[in-house]
C-alpha cells in the first residue's frame, strides 16, 4: 500500500493524478492492471468512522486514463472541500475493486490536508 497524502486550498478545485502499482512476490513494483476495476476513493474524519465525508468513483470524480497501466485522475470540487467542519486534515483511501468481486485492494492510504485560501489586500498604491 502506498501513502496517499494530498494538500489542496480548502474551497479550490484540485487534481491529482495516481499511478496504482501493486507488490509481485519478488519485491519489486509494477502498474496495477485496472481493466475492468471498480475504483473508490473514500474521506472520512478518521480511520474508524463509519460515516463518509465523502466519496468519488469512477466517472464521478475519478477518471481512469490508462487502465492497464494503473494511471487515474482524481478530481476534487469546491464543494468536497469546504464544508468538512474546518478541520485541517482528513483521512482518505483509494481502493480498487477487481473484476473477480473477491479481491479489494486498498491502493493508498493518508491525509487529506487543508491549506486557508489566501486573503486578498487591495492596499491603495
Amino acid at each position: 500500500m502506498t501513502t496517499l497524502d494530498l494538500t489542496i486550498v480548502r474551497g479550490k478545485s484540485a487534481s491529482f493524478d495516481i499511478a496504482v502499482t501493486t507488490n509481485l512476490a519478488n519485491g519489486s513494483t509494477v502498474a496495477a492492471d485496472l481493466t475492468g476495476a471498480s475504483v473508490e476513493f473514500t474521506v472520512k474524519t478518521s480511520i474508524a468512522d463509519a460515516n463518509n465525508l465523502f466519496q468519488k468513483t469512477a466517472g464521478n470524480g475519478i477518471t481512469v486514463i490508462d487502465a492497464s497501466g494503473g494511471l487515474l485522475r482524481l478530481d476534487l470540487l469546491p464543494a468536497d472541500t469546504y464544508d468538512n467542519g474546518f478541520r485541517d486534515e482528513l483521512y482518505c483511501d483509494l481502493q480498487i475493486y477487481f473484476p473477480t468481486g473477491s479481491y479489494v485492494y486498498t491502493a493508498g492510504a493518508g491525509k487529506l490536508s487543508f491549506e486557508q485560501n489566501a486573503p486578498v489586500n487591495f492596499a491603495n498604491s
